[in-house]
């Protein structure tokens, strides 16, 4: 059939001249030049910030106090692209808000295949998506990202706190933040389960956009707590950290872990716990199932999370066979109170 009918639109044309009849075998083999086959989404090709141009998905950051930057998007459909437009994600809801179509122009050139948004933007703080959102003629979307976060790291004691992880009662609490544009120290503060406390702020950088916020050594009570930055008086969608303060002394959390799923660098296995305080001593020991003492071996007594590496060898040096272990973990801290967790582990390789 598709024959028959290109032979009669040849025939057809060259009663017409010359040029008809190769128009029309063109059309016929080839298919029509101006036919747009709409294959694809449209794509965000190129994106730039005052004329530098960023990959999807780049963080979108400014060590000017004051200063926005130029942003330049192009769009290109294959049928044509219906609209463009720019948005903002909320990372921690989700949320889509427009920007205001009339803090951005758009230009469209080739028949409305490419749209090119031009606009003046400048990042907050806060953890969201700056979106480039491109819609075509069969409302596919295709969205290009530039991320803007505010990073904070809890710590106590200079550890890392682990989300529910043990934190003893009179640690040094500190809050390490970076923003994605220039703050002051007066714009800073950092929360205690909802209340502001006292603390120093050090500016680690030479923009103002990396900053320390360390609070004193003074006792918080037993139970949950929650720490939390706040920038502007505005603690939300910034990132949390909750830990647990025990008047006891406790161990809890202890596990034997193969280094096959930890990762390497341990040729035995790994033992992981967690103290409610600090230990003066804690010592891991190692015994068959029938009672002999394999190895005794002194362990990490950090309040908090702790982890430790035990090599698979006896007291005298000796590779220990494969199979299954009981240990005793006893940890003692500065008054003399004792905890012991015991347990089995099987030694693999």
């Amino acid at each position: 059939m598709g024959e028959v009918l290109g032979t009669a639109a040849v025939q057809n044309g060259m009663s017409g001249g010359l040029g008809q009849g190769v128009m029309n075998r063109t059309i016929s083999l080839l298919g029509d030049p101006m036919l747009r086959m709409d294959a694809l989404p449209p794509r965000v090709f190129e994106v730039k910030l005052d004329g530098t141009t960023f990959a999807n998905d780049s963080t979108f950051t400014s060590n000017s106090p004051t200063d926005s930057v130029t942003l330049v998007a192009k769009t290109r459909d294959e049928a044509g692209v219906k609209k463009v437009s720019l948005a903002e994600r909320d990372v921690a809801s989700g949320t889509i808000t427009p920007i205001d179509s009339t803090s951005y122009s758009t230009a469209h050139a080739d028949s409305g295949r490419l749209v090119t948004v031009t606009t003046r933007a400048r990042p907050r703080v806060g953890n969201y998506d700056y979106q480039v959102r491109a819609i075509d003629g069969n409302d596919r979307l295709q969205i290009f990202t530039l991320r803007v976060r505010t990073p904070v790291i809890y710590k106590a004691n200079g550890i890392v706190i682990v989300n529910g992880v043990f934190v003893e009662n009179e640690a040094v609490l500190r809050a390490e933040v970076t923003t994605p544009i220039p703050v002051t120290a007066d714009s800073l503060s950092l929360y205690l389960d909802g209340v502001p406390i006292t603390v120093t702020k050090t500016q680690t950088d030479a923009t103002g956009r990396r900053w320390t916020l360390q609070g004193l050594p003074e006792g918080r009570g037993p139970g949950a707590h929650v720490l939390q930055i706040a920038v502007g008086g505005r603690t939300a969608g910034f990132d949390q950290a909750s830990y647990q303060v025990s008047a006891e002394f406790t161990m809890r959390g202890v596990a034997v872990v193969s280094p096959k799923v930890q990762g390497a660098g341990c040729g035995g296995s790994i033992f992981q716990y967690e103290l409610s305080a600090p230990a003066n001593r804690v010592e891991l020991l190692l015994m068959t199932v029938a009672g002999r003492r394999v190895s005794s071996v002194q362990l990490p007594g950090n309040p908090g999370f702790n982890v430790f590496c035990w090599d698979g060898r006896d007291s005298q040096g000796h590779e220990t066979a494969i199979g299954l272990y009981l240990f005793r973990i006893r940890a003692t801290d500065a008054s003399g109170r004792t905890v012991t967790r015991d347990g089995r582990m099987i030694r693999s390789r």
